[in-house]
């Protein structure tokens, strides 16, 4: 139960990224309305991809639950998917939105919060890492589907 408690705690964390900090807001200045903005593109993109990635959980899961073969997932690992799916699309998302971010919004207050969740305060890194996490890394696991065996 650790893993899906560590998950829970990513949507919790992951919610305090919906609004700006009102002392970043502060500090940006005459600039706040325009961060602000971008800030609100970055969550709205989150947002749509988490969904997506949920909606995906749930297909995943469906067909977990109704595949006639001999071995069926535990409920459990089932049940993860949809959680799984939400948590990959929100990273997906925001990765690609901060990937296009200008970088006077990355390196501002507000943008900030952002910097420090890609894990750095260098652009150039923080766009490579935005790169490889929305876009080589998708590529890479939807090209693992290429080479499994099918059933039929």
């Amino acid at each position: 139960m650790g893993k899906i408690s560590q998950l829970f705690e990513f949507f919790r964390v992951a919610t305090t990224y919906i609004t700006p900090d009102p002392d970043s807001v502060a500090q940006a200045g005459e600039s706040a309305t325009r961060h602000s903005n971008y800030h609100f593109r970055v969550v709205v993109v989150a947002a749509l991809f988490a969904v997506i990635g949920l909606l995906g959980g749930i297909a995943g899961a469906a067909m977990a639950i109704t595949d006639p073969g001999p071995q069926k997932p535990p409920l459990t690992v089932v049940l993860i998917f949809p959680l799984l799916g939400g948590a990959g699309g929100a990273l997906l998302g925001s990765g690609a939105a901060c990937l296009f971010a200008p970088k006077e919004f990355l390196t501002g207050p507000i943008g900030l919060k952002w910097m420090r969740l890609i894990g750095t305060e260098n652009i150039i890194a923080a766009r490579i890492v935005c790169f490889v996490a929305s876009v080589i890394v998708p590529l890479g696991i939807a090209s693992l589907f290429l080479f499994l065996p099918n059933k039929k």
